[in-house]
């Protein structure tokens, strides 16, 4: 049983930078994330844009945002160590909102993709419902990708049931690594001694 240890553990794939650290900007993406499609321009916070919550974890967090002209926020990264297809894995974040991001004040909600490569087509693992709340919540997931996927992606996205954009923000920290699902151990059964 104990041999079955060090094989979880080279699966478990940890993110560079979970907590978004860095020195508080505008339109600045932290480092170890890359912006994920056009028009993303990430802030570091607190201290700007008028959001002052104070981070979950470190020193700061990222605000992604979505706008009145459709468009949208995503953040990703290369994984040291792909996620395989068909395999399940767990993960959390911790998400917020803020009513004080310059205009950019409803609640949107945080998708999850997967990806083959930087510019590859993407499979969605998972989705939050809007996030209202304006304190941190721990969200964990669960998904199994059905590819192998070296790059994994955040993307603050409308509420569902929206048909035109709006003006919203995600505030995201304290992302968990990826870790493959506990399987429950098979019951065992006994039978007793009928002698």
């Amino acid at each position: 049983m104990l041999f079955g240890l060090p094989v979880i553990a080279l699966c478990q794939t940890a993110l560079l930078n979970p907590s978004f650290e860095g020195v508080p900007q505008e339109a600045k993406t932290p480092a170890g994330w890359f912006p994920h499609n056009l028009g993303t321009t990430p802030d570091i916070l607190p201290g700007v844009w008028g959001v002052q919550t104070p981070p979950k974890h470190g020193n700061t967090y990222m605000g992604l945002i979505t706008r009145v002209d459709g468009t949208w926020e995503s953040v990703g990264q290369e994984l040291a160590t792909p996620l395989v297809a068909g395999t399940c894995y767990t993960f959390s974040i911790h998400l917020a909102r803020s009513n004080t991001y310059v205009n950019y004040n409803m609640p949107v909600r945080l998708r999850i993709w997967a990806g083959t490569g930087p510019d590859s087509e993407i499979e969605l693992l998972s989705s939050t419902e809007a996030i209202e709340h304006l304190e941190w919540k721990k969200y964990e997931f669960s998904f199994t990708p059905s590819i192998d996927a070296q790059w994994f992606v955040l993307e603050a996205y409308f509420a569902s049931g929206y048909y035109f954009g709006y003006n919203g923000n995600l505030l995201v920290d304290a992302c968990s690594e990826i870790k493959p699902c506990r399987r429950a151990a098979a019951p065992v059964f006994r039978r007793e001694s009928t002698l």
